[in-house]
């Protein structure tokens, strides 16, 4: 088995790319897998657990020969197989299922989230719970899964600014819509009869909701009439919101763009094989970014350290032919050229591909290292060993691992094309072509408030209150310091009510302090859309789905804790 070392990316250059194809080694070896699992499954059921720890040692030796280290969809059916004995009291025979799943897949929290159900199911509270936090725990090992889970959170923490923002004017409302509408019934009586004046400023107060997207534009319709009525704090809120509205779209839809590949087939092998994972649909999604990135040099070195590892030398060598073509000082590929010349028994050609990489710094020890095995097998042994000196001097611990390594194959590869899955990342965002899915309702109301939109409603806002004062508007409205003469009286009733203690932001918005009454709304308004996280985000695409439980138990824990906080602090007043 070749043995695989990191090395520095080049630069890429466009070339075209050829079809993925198996050879029948290769399918002889998947089918070999196969037929172990098969077998593995077999003993599972008969509860025999000494043959099925061989086979699972043929497994592994198997996929030493395919230089793959993780099989995640065995994991995950290892997995299932430990549930369903679970649920059959079968509690023995689930916990090794799990042990196999661990093996095949180390550390991956799906096989946590099993391992949390096999447990609830055993009545095991706690150690559910801790299972599951483990999964949690493990997830943030795995780059890919924690960017879907940062993203996710990120969208939830935007949702809840936006509706604390929303409540937040709905309770600018409660406490400055009855002072507009006696100055509007008051400028209507001028023209209308007392009735008729009544009627037609309740109509304006919700005419908004009669236009498509209603409730939205009532929102924006609010914070317009009530900004002339608002403290300094209330307007610092208010111009917060209108910022929050003119930004949220823009945000939602770049990282809508950047998920749509985070979460593609072509994103996900990538990941894989970073992982050294070998997946089922692998091949076909690699496939699927040849096609996506015809013309990709860095695709092409990767499919080509694809082909090695899998033992498919000939395709290997045909691609690493054509990156040298359009990269003739890509060092890697040259290494790993060198090494299929080597194992043909071409030792002259070997010689010349590790002679050129042993000039490029990053991989200078390990040619060297690959052409002293170059002359051994050609009988150049004083060669040989001067070449061993100066791959020693360069790296003596990487010699010797690599003597260790090496013993079997003699020949050190490099992983020059999977190193280059940042490069190939970047490339897929740019090429990427979003295809619009249908989205959820918050979202297309979110995507109707655009920056000009925002832009009218906040000098909309600025014009109302110059003219509203030549009106006679704005007779009530706060003092500077956002306080009116008899306000204290107004603070104890508020201290006394039980409203004002169970509404967050009530009493700080009959006080006019708009900070304190968004600061209020927020972490409420977090803590109850913490269960829906899932929804609003992205959801990670693994075997075992963690379930909302945990948010739930966060969620309802932080808000029996904020309510207890303040319960009593009105008490205290």
């Amino acid at each position: 088995m070749v043995v695989s070392a990191p090395c520095e990316a080049q630069s890429s250059l466009p070339e075209q790319l050829e079809i993925i194809e198996l050879t029948e080694p290769l399918h002889a070896s998947l089918a070999l897998l196969q037929g172990y699992w098969l077998e593995w499954l077999t003993a599972y059921h008969q509860r025999d657990r000494e043959r099925a720890e061989r086979l699972l040692d043929d497994i592994f030796t198997t996929m030493g020969e395919l230089d793959v280290e993780r099989l995640p969809d065995l994991s995950y059916g290892a997995s299932l197989s430990a549930v369903q004995a679970a649920r059959a009291s079968d509690f023995g025979r689930a916990s090794w299922a799990l042990a196999a799943a661990e093996r095949l897949d180390p550390g991956r929290p799906e096989t946590a989230f099993a391992a949390a159900t096999v447990a609830r199911l055993e009545g095991r509270r706690l150690a559910a719970l801790w299972q599951q936090l483990a999964g949690y725990l493990r997830l943030l090992r795995f780059p890919w899964e924690r960017e879907i889970l940062v993203q996710g959170a990120l969208l939830w923490g935007l949702f809840s600014l936006v509706l604390s923002s929303a409540l937040f004017v709905v309770l600018l409302a409660s406490t400055k819509g009855a002072r507009f509408y006696r100055d509007l019934v008051r400028l209507l009586t001028r023209r209308l009869p007392a009735t008729a004046a009544k009627v037609t400023a309740a109509v304006i107060l919700v005419l908004p909701l009669a236009l498509p997207e209603g409730l939205l534009w009532l929102l924006l319709f609010w914070t317009i009439v009530f900004w002339g009525y608002s403290s300094r704090t209330e307007r610092v809120v208010l111009v917060t919101v209108w910022l929050l509205l003119a930004l949220v779209p823009e945000v939602v839809t770049r990282q809508r763009r950047h998920m749509a590949v985070m979460l593609s087939s072509p994103m996900r092998a990538l990941e894989n094989l970073a992982l050294s994972r070998l997946e089922g649909s692998m091949l076909t999604d690699l496939g699927e970014l040849r096609a996506l990135l015809p013309e990709s040099v860095a695709v092409k070195h990767l499919l080509a350290d694809v082909h090695q590892r899998m033992g498919q030398r000939d395709f290997a060598r045909s691609l690493y032919l054509d990156v040298i073509d359009a990269e003739p000082d890509n060092a890697c590929a040259m290494v790993n050229l060198g090494a299929f010349y080597f194992h043909v028994a071409d030792y002259t050609s070997a010689i010349q591909h590790f002679q050129r990489a042993s000039g490029d710094d990053s991989v200078a020890a390990l040619a060297n290292f690959n052409l002293s095995q170059s002359y051994s097998a050609s009988y150049l042994f004083a060669q040989s060993e001067e070449a061993l000196r100066a791959a020693r001097r360069l790296d003596e611990d990487g010699v010797s691992r690599w003597m260790k390594e090496a013993s079997g194959e003699r020949i050190i590869t490099v992983d020059g094309g999977v190193e280059r899955i940042d490069e190939i990342r970047r490339e897929l965002r740019s090429a990427w072509n979003v295809i619009e899915a249908p989205v959820p309702f918050w979202r297309s109301v979110l995507d109707a408030a655009s920056v000009g939109l925002v832009t009218i409603v906040a000098v909309l806002a600025v014009a109302l209150e110059v003219v509203g004062r030549r009106k006679g508007f704005y007779a009530h409205r706060r003092r500077s310091s956002g306080r009116d003469a008899g306000d204290d009286e107004a603070d104890r009733d508020d201290a006394r009510s039980l409203v004002a203690t169970l509404i967050p932001g009530a009493a700080a918005a009959r006080r006019a302090e708009g900070l304190r009454a968004f600061g209020s709304l927020l972490p409420p308004v977090a803590l109850l859309t913490l269960p829906l996280v899932t929804l609003l985000g992205y959801r990670i695409p693994w075997g075992f789905d963690p379930g909302s439980s945990v948010m739930w138990t966060v969620a309802v824990a932080g808000l029996l804790a904020y309510a207890t906080s303040r319960v009593v602090r009105g008490l205290r007043a």
